[in-house]
């Protein structure tokens, strides 16, 4: 299913390794919103990181839209650029393209910035909860094979060094079998 937006600025479908703002597809290929956990990260990929969520998002000097998409299948999505065509004028034709699922979606439009619409998303979906007081501190987390001694030699270093640590965490390698 295909959206336009009268806006040439893309937002939305995190989480990647790519910059903020969203790059049209016809020459790198659609971004793929599943979650998973491949390493290793390549910059500038529209493959997806840990998870994904089908939010995107226009914004323009007068206007702002998205569209929530909410399918829970295997999903890829084409951003292309119509430049003054005789038909749509200048913005983004984005086409959302799932597995399988039900097609079910949510269409937001403001002239009061993307404020409002990200509020009606939120009135849609809720708000997100307060963070628990350690998730706002510093967190130290490495991919590698640790020892119970190599977490409590790099705690001392980083007490040693004057250098605040709230949460210091293993990843996977830490456990027997994972």
């Amino acid at each position: 299913m295909g959206f336009y937006m009268n806006s040439v600025n893309m937002f939305g479908l995190p989480e990647r390794a790519a910059e903020f703002q969203l790059n049209y597809t016809e020459t790198q290929g659609p971004y793929r919103l599943w979650n998973q956990d491949m390493f290793d990260h390549p910059w500038g990929s529209t493959w997806p990181l840990y998870g994904s969520i089908p939010y995107l998002m226009g914004h323009a000097e007068s206007q702002d839209s998205a569209v929530a998409w909410l399918n829970s299948a295997e999903t890829w999505v084409d951003i292309f650029q119509y430049i003054n065509s005789q038909e749509y004028g200048t913005g983004t034709h984005a086409s959302f393209t799932s597995q399988g699922g039900a097609m079910e979606f949510f269409v937001y439009g403001s002239t009061l910035g993307p404020k409002a619409v990200n509020k009606a998303l939120s009135e849609l979906s809720g708000y997100a909860p307060i963070p628990s007081i350690n998730s706002l501190g510093f967190h130290f987390c490495k991919w590698e094979y640790n020892s119970a001694e190599m977490l409590i030699e790099r705690s001392d270093n980083f007490t040693a060094y004057g250098f605040p640590v709230d949460v210091l965490w293993s990843d996977i390698e830490y456990s027997e079998n994972k």
